[in-house]
């Protein structure tokens, strides 16, 4: 008969001391068996395991097959992960605005001039289209 996936089954495992040592003094710090221990250290790296393919395959499909979108989008985890509670003060918004914005600057050009204003930006595209409207004229021959 098939036992339940729920059912405690006995065990025989051996470790290194030194692990053994380290279990015993997390097991005490949290005040559990070391039985306990071992299975709560367990089922969290099998959790991990879950999210991390989990992770693995929503970023995948956000960069669209995309290197340079997949470094970007782990750098961003990166980033909200190390400091959740960065929308909690407008210091922390700001410190997260700089770290995307450093993670975006790696993958731009090393001359290209970043500190525009957004009247600059609106000059700038203003060229760029007069400049394109010109190449297509002398095309047409017109």
């Amino acid at each position: 008969m098939a036992r339940k996936t729920t059912e405690l089954v006995p065990l025989m495992l051996r470790l290194r001391e030194g692990l053994r040592k380290q279990l015993e003094k997390a097991a005490k710090a949290r005040d559990v068996s070391m039985n306990q221990e071992i299975n709560d250290r367990l089922e969290r790296s099998f959790e991990r395991e879950k999210r991390e393919a989990r992770d693995t395959a929503i970023v995948d499909t956000l960069s669209r097959g995309k290197a340079h979108n997949r470094f970007l989008i782990l750098g961003i985890v990166s980033e909200v992960t190390e400091n959740p509670e960065w929308y909690a003060t407008p210091e922390g918004v700001e410190a997260m605005a700089a770290r995307i914005d450093h993670h975006l600057r790696a993958f731009g050009p090393k001359d290209f001039d970043y500190d525009h204003d957004e009247d600059d930006w609106a000059d700038i595209q203003k060229e760029e289209l007069q400049e394109e409207e010109l190449l297509i004229r002398d095309k047409g021959g017109r």
